[in-house]
């Protein structure tokens, strides 16, 4: 039932990696998002060894999504969940927030999601009798920093729903681990002293192998530096305007009509560049009134 489930997950994969640019209702969306997270808690409820491995493979595919899509939107594209701008993916997943190091970091995330997977797959083939207390610790690591970002997300004034998603599948892994933990025997801190011997170094190899493997493959879809990224090479797409730019009054207004300095600004609703720009105009209209 739980791989019948997952290819509905590719649906955004796919989007983004076309360069969509119709996006769904934000109900459709939120509600197709509470159903998979409803799905992985079911699942976990009747199995908690098969539910972790399900909400890690969810998680696979979250990141799998949010890093086609950093790629898609630095190269114009946009994204599925650019509903307005508060739910607004693009500009998440394209700030100073979304790398680590010059790595996007879903592609983190990607090998988390698939150490924390593997995990649970040897405890529940048997391979590791004490997997899960490994897990609860990466889970509160992972909740840890999830923090930060929605403080971070907080600070941009937008929210990334897949990215929000991603926050809520760490707490059903960090939780599920831990309801593990408690329903077994020894004490916590001796199943994780011998899990920390027997399972992490296979965790963190299975972890690292993917991280790379997205890592290459991520660097064949980095852009090549557009026209206009550097100063020199945006002296050439300005053009001198050959007098005052007229008005006839009809234009929309933000500020003060009379002030000093008067910016015109030209958009297209359709682009999702001027679309990440509309938060940082209104940023400094609103602290130079």
């Amino acid at each position: 039932m739980a791989i019948g489930l997952f290819p509905l997950l590719l649906v955004p994969a796919a989007h983004a990696a076309s360069g969509g640019q119709n996006s769904p209702p934000a109900a459709v969306l939120i509600g197709g998002i509470v159903a998979c997270l409803a799905f992985a808690t079911w699942v976990l409820w009747r199995d908690l060894l098969n539910g972790l491995m399900v909400t890690a493979a969810m998680g696979v595919l979250t990141t799998i999504y949010l890093t086609v899509q950093h790629f898609v939107a630095l190269q114009g594209g946009n994204s599925i969940c650019n509903v307005s701008s508060v739910i607004n993916c693009d500009l998440v997943n394209t700030s100073k927030y979304s790398e680590l190091g010059g790595v996007a970091i879903s592609l983190y995330g990607l090998g988390f999601y698939a150490a924390m997977g593997y995990l649970a797959y040897r405890q529940r083939t048997g391979r590791s009798e004490y997997a899960t207390s490994l897990m609860a610790a990466g889970g509160a690591l992972a909740v840890g920093y999830d923090v930060f970002l929605a403080y971070a997300s907080y600070s941009l004034g937008a929210l990334c729903l897949f990215c929000a998603a991603s926050w809520a599948l760490n707490v059903l892994l960090f939780a599920g681990s831990v309801i593990a933990v408690r329903r077994s025997e020894p004490a916590f801190s001796d199943r994780f002293a011998k899990s920390l011997v027997n399972d992490a170094l296979p965790a963190i190899a299975m972890g690292v192998t993917v991280f790379i493997v997205g890592v290459v493959v991520a660097r064949g879809r980095e852009p090549e530096a557009p026209v206009g990224s550097t100063p020199q090479s945006f002296v050439g797409l300005y053009e001198q305007p050959g007098g005052p730019v007229v008005l006839d009054g009809t234009e929309p207004v933000k500020g003060d009509p009379a002030a000093r300095f008067t910016l015109v600004e030209f958009a297209d609703y359709e682009c999702p560049h001027c679309g990440l720009m509309s938060p940082v105009l209104k940023k400094v209209l609103d602290e130079n009134k």
